[in-house]
């Protein structure tokens, strides 16, 4: 424990994984040991799990808990995907704004807890009308969903939920082998390679 209510629990975690989809959900699946020190207790459904990634510290907010005699299996939500799922927008209608105004709209219309951050590149000018969905519905599978009328990348960092007409940019980098990879992980079948010939003429 290193103040009140943060609790490491490196020591009696099992397995963690990851899975970010482009454009939707960001989810972290993992399982810890029933420990003697009781630490498991302290894993419980609406807590924030922060996370060591490749780019920094991320948090998913635990949404399913399943307690077995010596396991404690963990679905968890990026926090800003758990954030928009319980933001509800009762009538919002963004007309003829750009990404970030539309963003913002729908924030500003939204009824609940709003600790997320939102922010857009995209100039794309439409109009879109939300009635009775949450937002992550309104942002990614509605029919009119901000994803079908401004279009853009999602982009989830911590309570940052940044929409951009690209996600990520070209600096004009090459990776190369035996030049400046410094890591590759490769998965390789040779099931269906050929690697002889046997030729057959006209009279066998």
């Amino acid at each position: 424990q290193n103040s009140i209510g943060d609790y490491i629990l490196d020591n009696i975690c099992i397995e963690c994984t990851t899975t970010e989809n482009l454009n939707g959900e960001y989810y972290l699946d993992a399982e810890f040991l029933v420990d003697d020190e009781g630490l498991f207790k302290h894993i419980e459904e609406d807590c924030v799990l922060k996370v060591a990634m490749d780019y920094g510290k991320e948090l998913f907010s635990i949404v399913n808990v399943i307690k077995t005699t010596s396991t404690v299996i963990v679905f968890a939500r990026q926090i800003t995907v758990a954030e928009t799922t319980s933001l509800w927008l009762e009538d919002v209608r963004p007309e003829m704004k750009d990404g970030q105004q539309a963003l913002t709209h729908m924030i500003d219309g939204a009824i609940g807890r709003k600790n997320i951050r939102v922010s857009s590149d995209i100039s794309t000018i439409s109009t879109a009308f939300y009635m009775n969905m949450n937002m992550y519905e309104a942002l990614h599978n509605a029919d009119n969903s901000y994803n079908v009328r401004w279009g853009g990348e999602v982009k989830r960092r911590g309570y940052d939920l940044i929409i951009d007409t690209k996600r990520g940019k070209d600096n004009g980098v090459q990776i190369r082998s035996r030049k400046n990879l410094t890591g590759l992980e490769a998965e390789t079948n040779i099931d269906s390679v050929v690697t002889r010939i046997k030729a057959q003429g006209y009279d066998d």
